[in-house]
Formats: structure tokens, C-alpha cells, sequence
């Protein structure tokens, strides 16, 4: 069943790239727009001074990054003593994240595994296997950077915003709404998990220490280096707004705003990713409009790799699964 739903979904993907060029054309369009008017607003308000070259710096730290994460795959399954190949592994990734946004569910998944199986040969166990340990470390170092640099950097940036409120009613809303929403999560975890965390974490555990820890270690370091990438890719969208933020105080408001796409179980965090992004980076000190805008451009940019990169996977494997399924 689950192999099925994973060839189904790829042979509807392969079938529409018309739709998707159209999709990149309108993408674009939208991307030039909304830099046109950045250009005209900064220059007619004199608020800010707009450099657009930093938003091609931006995209260049996009791609690289895009290219790292295939090379992390590589290393691990080097780690369970797997064979792979890096461009079919970096094609495939573009094409499963694509798929994401082409279907009313979390597809990526699925046509990952299925398309590592048919495309290199690499069995369905070892993907799982490969799946969950990149998972483990990849949210594991997220959520302990986070933790550390949101505490350090970033509550006092909280602390000083509510004291600013004190005493007012503002201030008792902030508090009561921060305490329901942390109910509201521990509760939900519970009930979605339950029982199963502990399960996941011994099976986990298990097969990392089944892995060659020295190679693993290699695929741990180039998680850190793609994090700090993402990190120069989102500052120089700041940069172009004419916008300096602390590094350390844009980590953790970065990895939040990613954790909270991740949490909301919506295909490549959309909405939430970016309203998260929005509100933490008005936070810190970036007007809400700026701070929107900084959002949109990420998600049009990282959009625009995903479908060109979609298209370029279903040139190179489209005839070969069509062939396959006839």
C-alpha cells in the first residue's frame, strides 16, 4: 500500500510539467514584483536603502545549501554500509520536497524511499534506516541549538518586550495566552504520542549504534555547516531590507520559526514557517512589513529552487519510470 500510494503520486508529478513551468513562470513574475515595489517604497518613503544584490547572495546560499543536503544523505548511508550516488540522490530530494507542495499531504516521504529503490537500487530498509537517523540528528542538533541560543540570545529580547507591557493588560493576555499555548502543546504531544516516543527513541538509538560513528560524526558537522548556511541566507535577506541583526539572536529565532513548520504537520511548513518567521523577526527589532517581506522572498526563492529542480528530476527520470510502467 505504501509502496503504491508512492508510485501513484510520482507518476502524477511525472505528468505535469506544463503545470509546474507554469508554476515557475508565475513564481517569478511574483518575485520581480514584489522587488519592484520593494525598490519604489524604500526609495519613495526614504525609510530604508534597498541593496537587491544581497537577495542573489541570498539565493546562492539557498543552492549551496540545496546541495549539501544530498551529500549528508551520501555519508549516512556510507555509515550503514550502503551504496548511493550523490546527483541521483540530489534530483531525487528536489523532486520529493517538490511533492509536498503537489499533494494534499506529507508526500516526500514516501516518494523518496520508492524513488531511492527504483532510481539506485537501495533497498527499502536501508532507506527507512537512512531516514530516521537523518531525522534524529538533523532535529535533534535544531532543537539543542535552539534551546541554548533562544535561552542566551533571545530571552532577553522576550523579557525586555514584556516588560515593556507590565503592569498593563497586554501584559496578564501575553502571560496567560504563553501558558495555554504550552498546555496546549504538552497536551498534544501526549496524546499523539503517547507510548510511542520511548519506542522511537530506543529503535533510533539502536540503529545509530549500528552505524560506523566516525562517518556519522562527518554527517553531523555538515548538518551544523547547512544550518549556518540557511543562517547567511536568511541575514543576507535582511541585508538587502538595509537591516543588520546579531547573528546569535537570528539563530534561534530562524530554527524556532523552522521547528514550528515542522510541529504544524502542514507539507514544507507553509503558512506557519513563515508567519513564525515574521513575528520573532518583528521581535527583533524589523518593522512587521519588512519582516514579511523578508518571509515572502525566502519562501518565493526556496519555491523557485524546489520547482526547477522538480522539473530538471522529472526530465531525467520521467522516461525512464514511464518506460518502466507501460
Amino acid at each position: 500500500m505504501f509502496i503504491c500510494i508512492g508510485k501513484r503520486i510520482i507518476m502524477v508529478n511525472l505528468r505535469k510539467k506544463s503545470t509546474n513551468i507554469v508554476l515557475i513562470i508565475s513564481v517569478i513574475l511574483l518575485l520581480s514584483g514584489i522587488i519592484f515595489w520593494l525598490i519604489n517604497t524604500f526609495h519613495i518613503k526614504n525609510e530604508h536603502i534597498f541593496y537587491p544584490w544581497f537577495i542573489v547572495f541570498s539565493l546562492f546560499f539557498m543552492i549551496l545549501q540545496k546541495l549539501i543536503a544530498p551529500l549528508i544523505i551520501v555519508v549516512i548511508f556510507k555509515s550503514i554500509n550502503q551504496k548511493s550516488n550523490y546527483w541521483s540522490l540530489l534530483w531525487i530530494t528536489m523532486f520529493s520536497t517538490a511533492a509536498n507542495s503537489s499533494v494534499p499531504f506529507p508526500a516526500g516521504v514516501p516518494v523518496r524511499i520508492f524513488l531511492q529503490k527504483k532510481i539506485i537500487g537501495i533497498p527499502y530498509t536501508s532507506s527507512t534506516s537512512e531516514l530516521v537517523i537523518e531525522m534524529f540528528l538533523s532535529y535533534t542538533c535544531m532543537v539543542i541549538t535552539c534551546i541554548i541560543t533562544g535561552i542566551l540570545f533571545l530571552g532577553p529580547v522576550f523579557r525586555q518586550h514584556l516588560l515593556l507591557i507590565k503592569n498593563s493588560i497586554s501584559y496578564d493576555f501575553t502571560t496567560i495566552g504563553f501558558i495555554v499555548l504550552c498546555i496546549v502543546l504538552i497536551c498534544f504531544f501526549i496524546k499523539k504520542f503517547k507510548g510511542k516516543i520511548t519506542e522511537y527513541m530506543t529503535q533510533t538509538l539502536d540503529q545509530i549504534f549500528k552505524t560506523r560513528l566516525q562517518i556519522l560524526f562527518i554527517a553531523l558537522c555538515l548538518i551544523i555547516i547547512s544550518i549556518l548556511i540557511s543562517l547567511l541566507r536568511l541575514e543576507m535577506l535582511l541585508f538587502a531590507m538595509g537591516f543588520h541583526i546579531s547573528k546569535a539572536s537570528l539563530l534561534p529565532a530562524m530554527l524556532l520559526s523552522y521547528l514550528a513548520g515542522v510541529i504544524s504537520f502542514i507539507p514544507m511548513g507553509m503558512g506557519v514557517r513563515d508567519i513564525s518567521l515574521s513575528g520573532l523577526l518583528v521581535l527583533l527589532g524589523i518593522p512587521l512589513a519588512s519582516a514579511a517581506v523578508v518571509a515572502a522572498v525566502d519562501r518565493i526563492l526556496l519555491s523557485i529552487i524546489y520547482l526547477i529542480g522538480s522539473i530538471i528530476a522529472s526530465y531525467i527520470f520521467g522516461k525512464q519510470m514511464l518506460n518502466k510502467n507501460k
